[in-house]
C-alpha cells in the first residue's frame, strides 16, 4: 500500500508546463502582436537608405510619416539626431515602409516614392 502512495506522490512532483505548482491548469500564451505590421515593411537585399538617412537612388530626405512636405514630426533620433526617423534610425536602414495603416479609421498612407 505504501509503494502505491509513493509512486503517485512522485508523479505529482514532476514539473508539467501545463499545470502550476498549486495544480491549476495554465493556458498557453498567444504570441504578442508587433506594433508595426509585418506586411507594411518591404525588406530588400541591399540598403535602402544611405549614410545620411536619405533614400538611395533619389537622394530625397522624406520623413517616416511619408509626407513629402514634413520637416520632421518625430522625436529626435538618438543615433543620428534627425527628427525624420520613426521608431528606428534611417541611417543605412535595409527596409522602407510601404504603407501606414491608421487604426480606427479606413485611412491608409502609401509611400509616394516607392516603385511597386
Amino acid at each position: 500500500m505504501e509503494t502505491a502512495r509513493k509512486s503517485t506522490s512522485l508523479r505529482s512532483n514532476i514539473f508539467s508546463p501545463i499545470t502550476t505548482r498549486n495544480g491549476t491548469r495554465v493556458q498557453p500564451r498567444k504570441p504578442q502582436q508587433l506594433l508595426i505590421n509585418e506586411n507594411s515593411m518591404r525588406p530588400s537585399n541591399s540598403i535602402s537608405y544611405d549614410s545620411q538617412g536619405r533614400i538611395r537612388g533619389s537622394q530625397e530626405d522624406i520623413c517616416d510619416c511619408m509626407d513629402t512636405t514634413c520637416l520632421g514630426c518625430h522625436f529626435e533620433c538618438e543615433r543620428c539626431k534627425s527628427k525624420k526617423c520613426g521608431p528606428s534610425c534611417r541611417v543605412n536602414r535595409r527596409y522602407t515602409y510601404e504603407t501606414i495603416v491608421i487604426d480606427g479609421t479606413d485611412r491608409c498612407v502609401r509611400n509616394p516614392k516607392l516603385i511597386v
